[in-house]
Protein backbone atom coordinates (compact mmCIF):
# COMPACT_ATOMS: atom_id res chain seq x y z
CA UNK A 1 0.00 0.00 0.00
CA UNK A 2 2.94 2.53 0.18
CA UNK A 3 4.32 1.56 -3.17
CA UNK A 4 0.17 2.36 -4.29
CA UNK A 5 0.53 5.97 -2.53
CA UNK A 6 3.88 6.66 -3.95
CA UNK A 7 2.37 6.13 -7.47
CA UNK A 8 -0.15 7.85 -6.97
CA UNK A 9 1.65 10.82 -5.86
CA UNK A 10 4.22 10.73 -8.45
CA UNK A 11 1.41 11.52 -11.22
CA UNK A 12 3.25 9.02 -13.60
CA UNK A 13 0.04 8.83 -15.39
CA UNK A 14 -0.92 5.67 -13.79
CA UNK A 15 -5.25 5.30 -13.05
CA UNK A 16 -6.28 4.71 -9.68
CA UNK A 17 -7.69 0.80 -11.62
CA UNK A 18 -3.95 0.49 -12.90
CA UNK A 19 -2.64 0.59 -9.56
CA UNK A 20 -5.28 -1.29 -7.73
CA UNK A 21 -4.38 -4.09 -10.51
CA UNK A 22 -0.60 -3.89 -9.84
CA UNK A 23 -1.22 -4.43 -6.02
CA UNK A 24 -3.62 -7.90 -6.80
CA UNK A 25 -7.01 -6.34 -6.37
CA UNK A 26 -9.71 -6.89 -9.05
CA UNK A 27 -12.04 -4.51 -7.74
CA UNK A 28 -10.65 -0.78 -7.68
CA UNK A 29 -13.10 0.00 -5.26
CA UNK A 30 -12.33 -2.68 -2.95
CA UNK A 31 -8.52 -1.02 -3.19
CA UNK A 32 -9.84 2.60 -2.42
CA UNK A 33 -12.00 1.00 0.99
CA UNK A 34 -8.87 -0.32 2.01
CA UNK A 35 -5.98 2.51 0.99
CA UNK A 36 -8.97 5.03 2.78
CA UNK A 37 -8.55 2.94 6.22
CA UNK A 38 -4.82 3.29 6.18
CA UNK A 39 -3.96 6.59 4.76
CA UNK A 40 -7.03 7.87 6.12
CA UNK A 41 -7.90 9.89 2.75
CA UNK A 42 -8.84 8.13 -1.08
CA UNK A 43 -6.67 7.69 -3.94
CA UNK A 44 -8.28 10.20 -5.71
CA UNK A 45 -7.11 12.69 -2.98
CA UNK A 46 -3.57 11.17 -2.67
CA UNK A 47 -3.37 11.67 -6.36
CA UNK A 48 -4.70 15.74 -5.92
CA UNK A 49 -1.87 16.20 -3.76
CA UNK A 50 -3.62 15.98 0.04
CA UNK A 51 -1.36 14.75 2.61
CA UNK A 52 -2.38 11.46 4.25
CA UNK A 53 -4.03 11.53 7.79
CA UNK A 54 -2.80 8.63 9.42
CA UNK A 55 0.12 5.76 8.39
Amino acid sequence: MEQAQQWLQQGDRRTIKEVANLLGYTNPVHFAVAFKRQFGITPSECMLGKKSVRR
